[in-house]
């Protein structure tokens, strides 16, 4: 299964990615790390099936999106 998960880089959200990475799903997070940071997500990245996207929800413009595939 495809996750997009909202928040990901906050220490709740990355450690449901780990989780969700060990029972092979693929993951999306999503975040503007303006309050989470990117060593939350330190076991997930380079995992296959891990994406990280520094972005905001509040600003939906595509122009601004960075995916980072990691």
């Amino acid at each position: 299964m495809r996750i997009f998960l909202t928040g990901g880089a906050g220490f709740i959200g990355s450690n449901l990615a780990e989780r969700l990475l060990s029972d092979g799903h693929d993951v999306t997070a999503y975040d503007d790390l303006s309050l989470g940071s990117l060593g939350f997500l330190r076991e997930c990245q380079g995992k296959r099936g891990f994406h990280f996207i520094k972005a905001d929800l509040l600003n939906l413009d595509v122009d601004d999106v960075v995916l980072e595939s990691t």
